[in-house]
């Protein structure tokens, strides 16, 4: 009932929705309500190129999966051959829908359940698809030489233009036979064919020597080397004994076991001799044909290098030279007693290939003062020697007359300030320098030292007695212008005598002090004289004990002096001295008297300091035995070449003077004579 209040349907018109492809409704008379029947199925046509689609009428589409109206057939896609074309008509229905018009291809065919075309088989190359024309790859081609594909009357065709690779450029086999092969050298060996691939096959090559022909001259030697053939040659690395040659190493060094011109160095020892006796008598290796040093003669081996029987020839380290000192090798057979490489003289061997000392009298130098020199015998090398002690006697310069003296091991004269102390030189001291005020003065006396020289002296007991005639005391009077005290006073006046007490210090005031008598030379001076010591002179050390004013130093024995010879022997008062006992050597105008006991004292005067020595006297024995020895020189007058013993009084005793007196004493229980001469001195300087 709608709702217009009239019934929904009556009849099946009232139903009809005017949809041809939802079939056809009905009207259901009892209940008035419209009745729907299927929809008609799919593609059932509902008018021209129209067709039911899902209760709907529509146009036919080709591809959309669904073969409709007129169409064959639809799979949706548009791909041809597949069996449905995109036109929806089927790829093939017959065979004659399939033929592509290629002959070569061969004949297709149409399966009719899938109406696909079915291709057969390409026919096989080189069948006939036309006149000139063969099929290639299912290809209907012309014919041609080079196009790989073996035609006609072609032996092979493999595309390319490369002889010798089994099908040469013109389709024919590269070889077919070993005939077709042969190049014509002997050296590379026989060819062959592969009958299988038409290719040449090289020979295996003969071995090297092999003779071959290069250029048709039956006069020239060819040989095959490493598969050439070439003129055999020396130093082509093949021994070629058809040639003559022994051996070949490429190179052009003789000696190496194979010369330059192919032969062994060596097949014997003979062929090694050198003729050189110093290097050994060489040898052959016969395995590598070199010639083999022998072992060198030992140094020192005779040889001859120059053919000169003169010379003297040795061998030094496997050859031949001269034998001459500083070639290394100790030659005694020419004097050598050593070799050290060098020209240095003593160091062991010197420059002449002798050794440098066998004994320690090679090696004294004749020098005092650097000690005994000795001989290493082992190393040849002289020692030097414990050098002398300063102040030992040397030479310095061959003259007898200096005095030399060793210091520091150096020889030279002995002079103030060389730092050496010389006594008999007058030195006191020697500080090595000649400055005041150091302990030393430039006079090599010490400070405070005083210098005295005698310049009057008397003989005034014994007496001294000469026979002209008569008997004459000649003591002080003189006889034919010779006395005794003149001569002696002469002798201190020309400086020919000189005596010099030296005191060091000179200190009045002290008990004693050093003192030396010194018979010494001097010369005249401003103010003072000037005294030295020299070689030909006597120092006679000793000490000299002070004594004050109101004492006495020296008073002789009454008993030892003869009371008429008028003059006495001074008596020494204070201030004054007197020394030791001393043995000295006195000059008494060139007469010299050994005195024993002997001491000298005198009287300080003037001063302070003291510039004199006043009332002096020197005192000493002389034995008889001695007086005889005493031989007077030869220039005295009337007297020269007696001995003192002819003039002295001696009591007329045999070989005494002619005086009756006798001045003999005894003295110790010896017989002899006291010497008494009284001096005087005046203040001098030192010199050194």
């Amino acid at each position: 009932c709608d709702n217009d209040c009239t019934f929904s349907c009556t009849a099946a018109a009232n139903c009809d929705d005017g949809e041809m492809c939802t079939g056809d409704e009905t009207c259901d008379t009892s209940t008035h309500t419209c009745t729907n029947p299927a929809d008609l199925s799919d593609g059932t046509s509902c008018g021209s190129a129209l067709v039911c689609r899902s209760g709907s009428c529509q146009p036919v589409v080709c591809g959309d999966g669904r073969a409709e109206g007129g169409e064959q057939c639809d799979d949706g896609d548009d791909t041809e051959g597949d069996g449905c074309d995109n036109d929806c008509t089927f790829s093939c229905t017959a065979a004659a829908d399939c033929d592509d018009g290629e002959m070569c291809t061969g004949a297709e065919s149409c399966d009719t359940s899938t109406h696909t075309c079915t291709d057969p088989a390409d026919l096989p190359d080189d069948t006939s698809c036309g006149s000139g024309r063969v099929c290639r790859s299912g290809v209907c081609t012309t014919t041609a030489c080079g196009n790989s594909i073996r035609e006609g009357s072609e032996e092979c065709d493999d595309g390319d233009t490369t002889n010798g690779d089994g099908c040469d450029n013109d389709c024919t086999f590269s070889c077919t036979t070993a005939a077709d092969c042969t190049d014509g050298r002997t050296c590379n060996g026989a060819e062959s064919c592969n009958t299988s691939t038409h290719v040449c096959q090289a020979g295996t090559p003969p071995g090297d020597g092999t003779t071959c022909d290069r250029d048709g001259m039956p006069g020239t030697r060819d040989i095959c080397l490493s598969d050439v053939c070439v003129a055999s040659t020396c130093g082509d690395g093949y021994v070629d004994s058809g040639a003559g040659e022994q051996c070949e190493d490429a190179n052009s060094t003789n000696g190496d076991g194979c010369d330059n011109d192919c032969t062994f160095s060596c097949t014997a020892a003979a062929d090694c001799t050198d003729g050189r006796v110093c290097n050994g008598a060489e040898s052959c290796n016969t395995s590598t044909h070199t010639c083999q040093p022998g072992t060198p003669a030992s140094d020192g081996t005779l040889c001859d290098r120059d053919g000169m029987s003169g010379t003297r020839d040795v061998c030094l380290s496997g050859s031949c030279a001269a034998s001459t000192c500083g070639d290394g090798y100790v030659d005694s057979g020419a004097g050598e007693d050593c070799e050290d490489g060098n020209s240095t003289n003593g160091d062991g061997c010197d420059n002449d290939c002798t050794f440098s000392c066998t004994a320690a009298a090679d090696c004294d130098d004749g020098l005092v003062c650097n000690g005994s020199e000795t001989c290493n015998t082992t190393t040849h090398t002289c020692q030097a020697g414990a050098p002398g002690a300063d102040g030992t006697l040397c030479d310095a310069d061959g003259m007898p007359s200096t005095r030399d003296l060793c210091i520091s091991g150096t020889c030279g004269a002995s002079r103030c300030g060389d730092g050496y102390t010389d006594p008999p030189i007058g030195e006191y001291c020697d500080d090595g320098n000649l400055s005041s005020g150091d302990g030393c003065e430039p006079s090599c006396l010490t400070p405070g030292s005083g210098v005295f020289r005698v310049d009057q002296m008397d003989l005034v007991d014994p007496h001294f007695f000469v026979r002209l005639i008569a008997c004459f005391d000649v003591t002080d009077s003189p006889l034919l212008g010779f006395s005794l005290n003149g001569a002696l006073q002469d002798s201190l006046d020309d400086y020919s005598i000189n005596y010099v007490n030296l005191f060091h210090p000179l200190d009045v005031a002290a008990a004693s002090t050093p003192m030396d008598l010194i018979d010494g030379q001097c010369a005249a001076g401003t103010p003072y004289e000037v005294c030295r010591l020299d070689s030909t002179g006597s120092v006679y050390p000793t000490t000299a004990h002070n004594s004050g004013v109101g004492s006495t130093c020296f008073t002789a024995d009454p008993s030892t002096i003869t009371a008429s010879y008028g003059t006495p022997p001074n008596v020494v008062s204070g201030p004054c001295y007197v020394t030791d006992y001393e043995d000295i050597l006195i000059d008494v105008s060139g007469v010299l008297i050994p005195l024993t006991d002997a001491r000298v004292a005198a009287t300080y005067n003037g001063g302070p300091p003291p510039n004199e020595l006043v009332t002096g006297v020197i005192s000493g024995f002389l034995s008889e035995a001695q007086a005889k020895m005493v031989i007077l020189p030869s220039t005295l007058p009337l007297v020269g070449g007696d001995t003192l013993y002819e003039h002295l009084a001696a009591g007329g005793a045999s070989g005494s003077s002619c005086s009756s007196g006798d001045d003999r004493d005894v003295h110790d229980g010896v017989t002899g004579f006291w010497f008494y001469l009284n001096f005087h001195a005046r203040r001098a300087t030192w010199s050194p």
